[in-house]
């Protein structure tokens, strides 16, 4: 297990609402979910991404994790939209999560 945290990569996804993690077209695609849908789409679109990253990442050791994360864009590109589409409408939360994430969204907010 390489020990790596979520805020080692994800909040700059998330900060730049994904123009600098994802090709323009995704990008535009997600900003069009996020305006319709919300903050949770944000959330999705992280676990989307890790979702299809995750055979890539589980053949690399720290420092190779972390330059894919780091560098999303070399490994996935814009005929990866429907995997990335189906990976963010097709998760399911406990209600714990539904009640959680916009108490997060508050607390940064102030």
């Amino acid at each position: 297990m390489e020990e790596i945290k979520p805020r080692q990569y994800v909040y700059k996804w998330i900060m730049t609402l994904f123009s600098r993690t994802l090709p323009l077209k995704l990008a535009s695609h997600v900003w069009d979910l996020y305006f319709l849908d919300g903050i949770f789409i944000l959330y999705q679109t992280s676990i989307a991404i890790l979702r299809i990253l995750k055979p890539k990442l589980m053949e690399e050791e720290f420092e190779g994790i972390m330059h894919i994360l780091q560098n999303v864009p070399e490994h996935i590109t814009e005929d990866d939209e429907d995997k990335l589409v189906d990976g963010i409408f097709n998760m399911v939360y406990p209600q714990w999560v539904y009640d959680e994430i916009p108490k997060l969204e508050t607390e940064y907010n102030n």
